[in-house]
């Protein structure tokens, strides 16, 4: 199932949509278990359809990653050429990139946020959204 769900998150990541869509959750259902997803876009890089087809195979034990050699298959998969594997998680991130011109840096190194109210506006609490206020069309900022 884990292998399923990354195919399913590896999808939603590249195409924007989740793989299996209908109007109603019963019939999204129903195109999970007939594996009814949706087509890949025709300019989707061949390797990720490949990665993709091979996580989401119908039958759990043909999934990429599942067979005999383990995740050492998922790994070798051409979608993840390039990466380093042995070194991932020991690996520094990269640099950030230097501010831009409209981006003001405090000496310290750090970015001077003081203006953000500003530029944002008053924006509501996301707890507003969570209460559902934002269903009632109540989409107006907290004063």
């Amino acid at each position: 199932a884990d292998l399923w769900a990354l195919g399913c998150c590896i999808f939603q990541m590249i195409v924007g949509k989740p793989p299996f869509r209908a109007a109603t959750e019963y019939l999204t259902f129903q195109k999970v278990i007939n594996n009814q997803r949706l087509e890949s876009p025709e300019d989707m890089d061949e390797r990720a359809t490949s990665l993709i087809d091979g996580l989401l195979a119908q039958v759990p034990e043909e999934r990429l990653g599942a067979g005999p050699e383990g995740y050492v298959a998922l790994k070798a998969h051409p979608f993840f050429e390039g990466v380093d594997w042995e070194n991932l998680r020991s690996t520094v991130a990269p640099t950030p990139a230097p501010p831009g011109e409209d981006e003001a840096e405090v000496e310290d190194g750090t970015l001077d946020l003081t203006d953000l109210s500003n530029e944002l506006g008053n924006l509501a609490p996301a707890t507003r959204y969570a209460e559902g206020s934002w269903r009632r069309g109540n989409l107006a900022p907290a004063t």
